[in-house]
């Protein structure tokens, strides 16, 4: 044992001799190093002697050895055997990220329409979240179980995209004010439908070509432009959707004026100045285009209509009773 600790891993060795050398190289090397003939690295290993006369030519290797091993060598026996080209240590290579358990090219997906409050629905029955697009997917054609989400065409069945251009005034008459789009359809339509329309107008107001900016209160609305039919002596006529647009809110304000100015005087100004911002007219012709509005209104309000939603029904969407949901404007 060590004289200095208490356990006989730290043997210290002051000198080697001839007879102490064999012992020595079977624990260093072991007997199995020494077979597979290791004895040129073994020689490299062993600490050089100290300046002494030839020693007698040897007749074997370990004759050599042994010869060598006559002159007492001082110190601590040498470390383990070390390689003449050490292999350097090679860092570790960083874990790639694996590849997206669908990973679906663009050209097969179906890409779909899913509102936050149903995300975990349409997950269940497996449609994806693409990061990127921040859209949802069907990783394949004919999922009947994502058919119900499913974006509708840019440009509806029988719809007329240059009906109703521009900003103006378009009141709609209060024997349907709880007729519209938002009140037929199911809240998952209404939600594909917006998001149709908002997509295919680059999330820009139609109107006047302002993005949305939350900061300021501006949102991306959705608004119906109706055709009104009245036949000849009929005393009721045909409102029909002709056309689906979107607007910016503050283009919705002067859209649905008469909402609007329920707000109060300030609210009406504001409507009236974005009217002459977007429109070019000066004040004077954004009252008289009020007034006219108004006239129009209090006419078409004299008469029942009935509201003709045909052109959604073209595009597989389901028009349930009208007169359920919020006033028109509130689309």
């Amino acid at each position: 044992m060590c004289d200095e600790c208490d356990d006989d891993e730290g043997l210290t060795i002051t000198a080697i001799t001839a007879g102490e050398l064999p012992g020595y190289l079977d624990r260093l090397l072991g007997d199995d190093a020494r077979a597979e003939g290791n004895r040129d690295d073994t020689l490299r290993a062993l600490p050089e002697a100290p300046t002494a006369p030839a020693p007698q030519a040897a007749d074997s290797w370990m004759d050599g050895v042994l010869a060598l091993a006559r002159q007492p060598v001082a110190g601590r026996v040498p470390a383990r055997y070390v390689p003449p080209h050490p292999v350097k240590p090679v860092g570790r290579v960083p874990a790639q990220p694996a590849p997206p358990a669908h990973a679906v090219p663009e050209r097969d997906r179906v890409w779909l329409d899913v509102s936050y409050d149903e995300k975990e629905a349409a997950k269940a029955r497996g449609a994806i979240w693409d990061p990127v697009r921040k859209s949802w997917y069907a990783p394949r054609p004919s999922m009947a179980g994502l058919a119900a989400w499913a974006r509708l065409p840019e440009v509806l069945p029988g719809e007329d995209r240059a009906f109703g251009q521009g900003l103006f005034v378009d009141l709609i008459p209060a024997t349907s004010w709880f007729d519209n789009v938002r009140s037929a359809v199911s809240e998952r339509d209404w939600y594909r439908i917006r998001h149709m329309v908002y997509r295919r107008a680059g999330q820009r107001c139609e109107a006047c070509g302002a993005g949305a900016d939350k900061a300021a209160g501006i949102f991306m609305e959705a608004h119906e432009r109706f055709a009104y039919q009245i036949g000849v002596g009929a005393a009721s006529g045909a409102q029909v959707l002709r056309r689906l647009i979107c607007l910016c809110s503050r283009c919705h304000q002067v859209t649905h004026f008469g909402r609007t100015s329920l707000g109060g005087p300030q609210a009406e100004d504001s409507a009236l100045a974005h009217l002459m911002a977007v429109t070019g007219m000066d004040v004077g012709q954004a009252r008289a285009h009020v007034a006219e509005a108004f006239r129009v209104w209090d006419e078409r309000s004299q008469r029942e209509w009935a509201v003709d939603l045909g052109m959604l029904a073209s595009a597989g969407i389901a028009a349930g009773e009208l007169g359920e949901g919020g006033p028109a404007w509130a689309s």
